[in-house]
């Protein structure tokens, strides 16, 4: 009988050392089946068929692009003249109040 709690059967990472048998070893399934193809296909055929959508799907020719119009009038500057301070400063020629005593 094999004893999982021996410590000697185990590398220093946990692993089972090879040669000693599990009696319940995993085991993949041997029946594989086509399901993970055919989602992969089907992804790479939306792939293909939505770049070509996108890419393919510019102007023919020159008279199909829109353009902005022109403008009728030529453009004035309407913005208003520039508003003067509402304070103005004090003038430098006066004395400070502690220079009179």
């Amino acid at each position: 009988m094999i004893d999982d709690t021996n410590p000697n059967s185990y590398d220093k990472y946990g692993n089972q050392i090879p040669g000693e048998p599990r009696p319940f070893a995993y085991e993949p399934a041997t029946a594989t089946t086509r399901a993970p193809y055919v989602l992969l296909g089907l992804l790479v055929m939306v792939g293909i068929v939505g770049g070509a959508m996108y890419f393919n799907g510019g102007p023919r020719h020159a008279a199909d692009v829109a353009t902005a119009p022109t403008p009728a009038a030529p453009m004035t500057d309407t913005r208003a003249a520039p508003v003067p301070p509402m304070a103005t400063p004090a003038p430098t020629g006066v004395p400070s109040d502690t220079a009179k005593q």
